[in-house]
C-alpha cells in the first residue's frame, strides 16, 4: 500500500470499536468530495460561457484595432497592411468602415450602426457562423434582427441609408452647388438577417467594405480602422504587446491608438436568446 494512502485511511477513520467517529468521518469527507465537485462543475461552465460571450463579441469586431486617436478615419495602404500582416502572432488584419447611419424604410427610420468589411472578413464572418450563403452583396446589407423586428425589415426589401452629414452637406449645397451631385441617398436591399449578440441585433448593419465608404462619404482608401485578429493559439497578451511596440516605432504613433476588445466585456449584456450564431435567414437569389 502506498504511503499517502495508508495515512489518509489511518486518520480518516478508527478503529471498529469507535464507529460513531467512522460515520462522522465518512459524512465530512463526501461533504468535502460533494462541494469541490460542484465547485469544478460552476468554474467549467462558467468559463465555457465566457469563452462563447467572447466568440460571439469577437465574430464581427476582432480582439484588437489600430484606430484613430482624433477624427474619424484613417488612411491604409497595401504596404502598411502587409508590414502589419507580418508581425508574430497576427493572423489577419483587415481594415473595415463604420460609423452611423439613418436607414429608412416606408414610414419608418432608424439611427443605425452600419459596418462595411472586406472580403476576406467576410469569408471568415461566414466560416466562424457555418454560414452557406454570404450575409450580403457588393451593394446589399444584412441586417440585425432586433434591428429588423424594430424597423419591419425582412430579406428583398428596398431601404434607404445615408449618412447624417449628408444633411449638412444638402445645407452647404445651397450656397455651394457643386456639392449637389454628392447629394444623393443610396438605396439597398436587405439581403439577410443575422442573429448574433444583442448589441450587434439591436442596431448593427453590415455591408461591403467599399458601399460602406459610399454610405459614409469615405474615399477608396479611408476607413476607420483595421481589424487585427491573432493567430490560433498565441498568446492574447502577448499579440497586444508586439502591436503596441509596433505602433510605438511607427510614424502613426501619433494619430493611432491600439484598441483591444477585451469582451467588449460584459458577458452579462448576453441573452440566452440571442446566444445563436450568426445566420443567413435568406439569402438573395443567385448569391
Amino acid at each position: 500500500m502506498k504511503t499517502g494512502l495508508w495515512i489518509a485511511q489511518r486518520f480518516s477513520f478508527a478503529r471498529k470499536r469507535f464507529r460513531v467517529i467512522n460515520v462522522i468521518s465518512a459524512i465530512s469527507l463526501a461533504g468535502i468530495v460533494i462541494g469541490v465537485s460542484t465547485l469544478l462543475v460552476v468554474m467549467s461552465v462558467l468559463n465555457g460561457f465566457q469563452k462563447l460571450a467572447r466568440d460571439l463579441f469577437i465574430t464581427i469586431d476582432s480582439p484588437a484595432q489600430f484606430v484613430p486617436i482624433n477624427g474619424r478615419t484613417i488612411a491604409v495602404s497595401d504596404t502598411l497592411l502587409q508590414a502589419i500582416r507580418a508581425l508574430e502572432g497576427v493572423g489577419a488584419a483587415e481594415p473595415y468602415a463604420e460609423g452611423e447611419a439613418i436607414m429608412g424604410s416606408g414610414d419608418k427610420s432608424e439611427l443605425i450602426i452600419i459596418k462595411g468589411l472586406s472580403e476576406a472578413a467576410h469569408r471568415r464572418l461566414m466560416q466562424q457562423t457555418h454560414a452557406t450563403h454570404p450575409y450580403f452583396t457588393a451593394e446589399t446589407i444584412a441586417a440585425g434582427e432586433l434591428l429588423a423586428y424594430r424597423t419591419n425589415l425582412y430579406p428583398f426589401k428596398q431601404v434607404k441609408i445615408f449618412s447624417p452629414e449628408l444633411i449638412s452637406l444638402g445645407l452647404e449645397s445651397l450656397s455651394q452647388p457643386y456639392l449637389i451631385p454628392m447629394l444623393g441617398i443610396p438605396e439597398t436591399t436587405i439581403s439577410s438577417i443575422f442573429s448574433l449578440q444583442k448589441v450587434f441585433d439591436d442596431r448593427y448593419v453590415l455591408t461591403s467594405e467599399r458601399f460602406a465608404q459610399k454610405i459614409l462619404l469615405l474615399s477608396k482608401r479611408e476607413y476607420s480602422g483595421i481589424d487585427i485578429r491573432q493567430k490560433e493559439g498565441y498568446s492574447r497578451d502577448l499579440f497586444t504587446s508586439n502591436l503596441r511596440q509596433w505602433l510605438a516605432k511607427s510614424p502613426m504613433k501619433a494619430s493611432w491608438k491600439v484598441r483591444t476588445s477585451p469582451l467588449r466585456t460584459s458577458t452579462s449584456v448576453l441573452s440566452p436568446a440571442h446566444s445563436a450564431p450568426l445566420r443567413s435567414t435568406l439569402p438573395l437569389s443567385g448569391a
